[in-house]
């Protein structure tokens, strides 16, 4: 059995999830789990997480997939068998969360309802990630982030004024949900420890995604204001936002009021910090067509570089517009582990790391995701002391793969294959 030290290992020490989540919102969840040291078994159905099948790879390895399930074992069960459902069982019982992103009672189709998984482990925290809940008129409907940004009002904010609608870069609906069910998942452990009692989790994408509008809800049902898109900036402060340098673009946020007379000395302009148009927060959005136009033409006399470095002695938050590319190899990320490079293979793979941090830090080390149904007879065996022989035979029935029974692969099977008359 592969352990590993995380870059927080210790702080879920001990805790066993059945991970029976798949596409980005839950296995995205399970892998922050894993990170903060929670022994994670991935739950595959034959087919495979259909992640694993997504371009681009490298030596065959799904990249998309690899970047949100490493430091997890997998297990490939079909728990459309009696069979595998028996084995599931048998394992949480062994386990404190079974974590889930299907929809509303498909556990419930494969014989492992509430009761019957509470059955098995009386004290079992059933964590559920679904597009609207457990309960009203949407919660069968499919959900997916692009959607789920579109219903929960964040995408009429994205995007520049006058443009069609925009999804946020990152899948921040199917990101927030996976981590608001984490938090949940946590909370949950705390109180079966103080009651000794199951908890069922009802999160929802729609709903942490409702929650990510803070102040933005708050007007619109206060005050009847119908915020706006808002572009690189704030339509309630400025200046904030993207300014064009004479190479590029960077970004200039003086926030709060003691950062404008700052930015002004920056710029050799302090007649702008007592003009009468610009003197305080609530004149500068109010002129800040006319602000705009000085400020765009101050910034192209320099470039990028040569802004950020003024800017940083000024002391005015401002950051360059970096690729995704760029801000990987920013030497903060280097200062502090964000970048997680992880052997796979014979090869070595990049990506983000985990921003969970304890004090004082120890030396970030991730294992690598893991390979279709590559720990099923190690899992069996050790957690449950399932007899080798007894792993075969379910292997050689089509209840569970076995990699020494049907070889290694990364991806799962095709479905001809797995069905069943």
């Amino acid at each position: 059995m592969r352990r590993f030290t995380t870059v927080t290992s210790g702080l879920l020490e001990g805790v066993r999830v059945l991970d029976l989540s798949m596409h980005l919102s839950g296995p995205y969840g399970s892998m922050v789990l894993a990170d903060m040291g929670a022994e994670v078994i991935k739950v595959e159905p034959p087919t495979g997480d259909p992640q694993r099948l997504l371009e681009p790879t490298k030596h065959q390895v799904p990249v998309i997939w690899a970047s949100i399930n490493r430091n997890k074992r997998s297990v490939v069960i079909d728990l459309r068998t009696d069979a595998g459902r028996d084995v599931f069982l048998e394992l949480v019982a062994k386990s404190d969360v079974v974590f889930n992103n299907y929809r509303p009672h498909v556990l419930d189709r494969l014989g492992l309802d509430f009761e019957t998984l509470k059955a098995a482990n009386p004290q079992i925290i059933v964590g559920n990630l679904t597009g609207y809940g457990l309960t009203g008129p949407k919660s069968m409907s499919p959900a997916y982030d692009t959607a789920i940004q579109a219903l929960s009002g964040g995408m009429s904010l994205t995007g520049h004024p006058g443009a069609p609608p925009a999804r946020a870069g990152v899948p921040i609906s199917d990101l927030i949900g996976g981590m608001f069910l984490d938090l949940s998942v946590i909370g949950a452990l705390r109180k079966r420890d103080r009651t000794g009692k199951p908890v069922v989790l009802d999160i929802s994408l729609f709903e942490s995604s409702l929650s990510l509008l803070m102040y933005w809800a708050g007007m619109a049902l206060n005050t009847g204001v119908t915020p706006q898109r808002q572009g690189s900036g704030n339509t309630h402060v400025y200046p904030y936002g993207a300014f064009p340098a004479n190479d590029g673009w960077i970004v200039v946020a003086p926030y709060s009021g003691a950062f404008w007379p700052k930015l002004c000395v920056a710029l050799s302009r302090q007649d702008l910090r007592d003009d009468p148009r610009f003197v305080d927060n609530d004149a500068r959005v109010a002129n800040r067509d006319e602000l705009e136009a000085i400020l765009n033409k101050e910034f192209r006399r320099r470039t990028s570089e040569e802004w950020l470095a003024i800017l940083r002695d000024a002391d005015v938050p401002a950051a360059p517009v970096n690729t995704v590319g760029q801000a990987m190899t920013d030497p903060q990320v280097a200062a502090r582990g964000m970048r997680a490079d992880i052997p796979i293979g014979d090869e070595v793979f990049s990506f983000a790391g985990n921003p969970v941090r304890t004090y004082p830090e120890t030396a970030a080390s991730y294992g690598p995701p893991p390979r279709f149904g590559e720990h099923t007879r190690a899992v069996l065996t050790e957690v449950l002391g399932m007899a080798e022989e007894k792993v075969t035979e379910l292997a050689n029935s089509g209840v569970l793969y076995v990699e020494d029974v049907h070889g290694a692969r990364w991806v799962g099977l095709d479905k001809k294959s797995t069905d069943r008359n």
